[in-house]
């Protein structure tokens, strides 16, 4: 099993009792496109699109952990069923257990979603 942090950013985890540096090893990315919609109330609104992802390496294999953005592992549960089967899917909780610094920047987390 290998660990695959695709976030483009190494990934501080500490939960209190076990703590990992995760290095990136890329970034899996799916752009984005927005285009008008109807105002709601005077509120300017759009839709959202969104092209193929990139970045996901080809030496994946069954019984790895990949650790993707909310937005990419959107996108590879919606239209890579068959690449989930067999693979773990992670996306990083930056929720109330992350540790930021006064700033709010997150300095680390304490979990991820599972997908």
């Amino acid at each position: 099993m290998r660990i695959w942090n695709l976030t483009g950013r190494t990934i501080i985890y500490d939960d209190g009792r076990t703590k990992k540096q995760l290095t990136t090893e890329g970034a899996a990315w799916v752009p984005q496109d927005t285009s008008p919609a109807a105002d709601v109330e005077g509120m300017i609104t759009s839709h959202i699109g969104y092209g193929e992802i990139t970045g996901m390496p080809e030496n994946i294999d069954k019984g790895d952990v990949v650790i993707l953005t909310t937005k990419a592992a959107d996108f590879v549960v919606r239209e890579m069923p068959q690449f989930c089967k067999g693979v773990t899917i992670l996306c990083p909780n930056t929720g109330p257990n992350c540790k930021r610094d006064a700033a709010g920047k997150i300095l680390s987390i304490g979990g991820f979603f599972r997908r």
